[in-house]
């Protein structure tokens, strides 16, 4: 989990069932930061869809 995130829990996300997407919207300038958000979210056992890290150019 990512260490120094305030109020940072258990998003209790242990089974499939209950997993969840988190679609991360950003602009250019703030991709560190989005990509931050996309790993904590990670983390903590839900999955995270980033233009950066998901999609293919031109597409």
């Amino acid at each position: 989990m990512a260490a120094g995130f305030p109020g940072r829990h258990d998003m209790g996300m242990s089974s499939p069932e209950r997993a969840a997407t988190f679609f991360i919207s950003y602009i250019d300038d703030d991709l560190a930061w989005a990509e931050w958000v996309a790993a904590t979210v990670e983390e903590c056992g839900a999955s995270a869809a980033l233009r950066a890290w998901d999609s293919t150019p031109g597409t």
